[in-house]
């Protein structure tokens, strides 16, 4: 019997729109959209299982345009095994709907290739406008957030 990811707080990463897109008229201060402040996941899964992820959000301002949000699991050599993207909350949770403020918990899961290799993963958390496939950075111009916690597939 499997028991339930215990949360890890903090994340504590920001992400913001490009320098490219025009600013709000207010509310998000520096060009803010939403912190990621910390996730669930099991520590330990089979190849050809599914992997639950929670994503645990911070609201910082009303975004303009519904982003898709793309997790990527990565091997050791950074390639991506398996990913989803997707609007949060199984789609019926678009930025344009979050609140400055308000929290936000992203389920989803992740179907992992029966063929891949066991060993260490590492998860990649970020989102882009779908229109133009551009991605919001972190504060320090990163186009992801790297997760804190690993996956080991055995």
């Amino acid at each position: 019997m499997r028991s339930e990811p215990t949360p890890q707080f903090p994340q504590e990463a920001s992400l913001r729109r490009p320098e490219s897109e025009p600013r709000p008229p207010s509310g998000l201060a520096g060009g803010n959209v939403a912190r990621l402040l910390g996730s669930a996941l099991p520590e330990v899964i089979q190849p050809g299982e599914v992997l639950p992820v929670t994503l645990y959000w911070e609201a910082l301002g009303e975004a303009e345009r519904n982003y898709t949000r793309f997790v990527h699991v990565l091997d050791a050599d950074d390639r991506i095994v398996a990913q989803y993207d997707g609007v949060p909350g199984d789609g019926k949770m678009p930025l344009t709907s979050w609140l400055a403020g308000e929290y936000v918990q992203d389920d989803l899961k992740i179907t992992f290739p029966q063929d891949v290799p066991k060993g260490p993963y590492r998860l990649a958390v970020g989102m882009y406008d779908p229109a133009n496939g551009q991605r919001l950075t972190t504060p320090d111009d990163q186009e992801r957030i790297l997760l804190s916690r690993h996956i080991d597939v055995r």
